[in-house]
């Protein structure tokens, strides 16, 4: 297979990496996700926050729903 080489083409912008708003937050915002999300949501952001220096932390409120703050 032979691949052709081309010049000037420029690198697309990259897409967001989260489909959760850790990049918008600040120190001290949250937001709320269900039960049944929240195992995924926990390991966006502690993927998130390794990746760009930031810590979050997530507690359970009620009966079915977390918050996940944004501590640092």
């Amino acid at each position: 297979m032979m691949f052709e080489i081309e010049k000037g083409i420029p690198v697309p912008a990259t897409l967001p990496r989260s489909k959760y708003p850790f990049g918008q937050m600040e120190v001290g915002d949250s937001f709320a996700c269900s039960a049944s999300q929240n195992a995924r949501v926990r390991v966006a952001a502690h993927k998130y926050g390794k990746d760009h220096g930031l810590v979050f932390t997530a507690r359970k409120i009620g009966d079915d729903s977390y918050r996940v703050w944004r501590i640092k």
